[in-house]
């Protein structure tokens, strides 16, 4: 398991996401998956930098820890700010106008979908958000046909020539246009 602790600050996002990426790009996730994982843990960092000690600062542990067989990647995140569980909150009703919506909660029901499993608990005064997945990564080598992968290219860097942090901020951008 690698980890990462740092000041819960927007201003820190890429090198979280940079964390994240290099532990993914050396499991040889597919660059789709990576960039789905990626905008997950950018709504949940932010989350955090945004929202856990306002209006004051703190940190947040970002941990991520990958099994084979098939490939799982679990990331996990811990702060000691405010106690609260996002996957509380309702999940937007996508159907109603969204004139009639109420505001928030797209970035964790983006994540639902995103990732196979969300979890959270309050521990030991700690807010810790757990997010699985069982991503397709390339084989060196051979084709894996169970899980439609082919084999590794030499980086993975460059097949991803739009990054998380730009994707979820023109998301970002588009849900607060339509709100």
């Amino acid at each position: 398991m690698r980890e990462l602790k740092i000041a819960a600050l927007n201003e820190n996002l890429p090198e979280v996401l940079k964390f994240i990426g290099e532990s993914l790009e050396n499991a040889g996730c597919k660059p789709a998956d990576s960039t789905r994982i990626e905008v997950a843990v950018e709504e949940i960092f932010s989350n955090i930098a945004n929202y856990a000690y306002n209006p004051e600062t703190g940190s947040a542990t970002v941990s991520v820890e990958l099994s084979e067989n098939p490939l799982k990647v679990i990331i996990s995140f811990a702060d000691n700010g405010t106690p609260y569980n996002p996957l509380a909150k309702e999940d937007p009703d996508l159907n109603l106008a969204i004139s009639e919506r109420k505001r928030g909660g797209l970035g964790i029901f983006m994540t639902k979908k995103f990732m196979d499993n969300v979890a959270y608990e309050y521990k030991d005064g700690m807010n810790i958000l757990t997010m699985t997945t069982s991503p397709v990564r390339y084989m060196s080598g051979k084709e894996d046909v169970l899980r439609g992968c082919i084999s590794s290219p030499p980086t993975m860097r460059n097949l991803r020539p739009i990054g998380a942090l730009s994707i979820a901020t023109e998301l970002r951008q588009a849900i607060t246009r339509l709100t």
